[in-house]
């Protein structure tokens, strides 16, 4: 997998830089796991810190364009970071919602 990182951006008030990296891969489109170890290792960061927000890839070609954020520190991310990206990012479970009972009364 080649990584190239083409855009970065501090964001001082969030304590978190943005980024946008090209990743060339051979076969079909690597896991957001393996992308997340490999641009957390590019970036030279911890992959707990990491979150991969959109992976786009190229028509017709074996690259993707990867978008997302790392923030200094655990504490951070669980404060800004939306439930549905730490449960993509396997951070927390998921809430199942009860079930509603059919056939109220009338």
């Amino acid at each position: 997998m080649d990584i190239t990182i083409q855009h970065k951006e501090e964001k001082p008030l969030l304590h978190r830089t943005d980024f946008t990296a090209r990743v060339a891969y051979e076969g079909a489109t690597p896991q957001r796991a393996a992308l997340k170890d490999s641009v957390a290792h590019t970036l030279k960061q911890t992959a707990d810190h990491l979150v991969i927000r959109k992976v786009k890839t190229e028509f017709g070609k074996q690259a993707a364009i990867v978008s997302g954020s790392y923030y200094k520190d655990t504490k951070m991310l669980e404060t800004f970071e939306p439930r549905h990206m730490k449960v993509r990012h396997s951070m927390t479970v998921a809430e199942k919602k009860p079930k509603k009972k059919k056939g109220g009364k009338k």
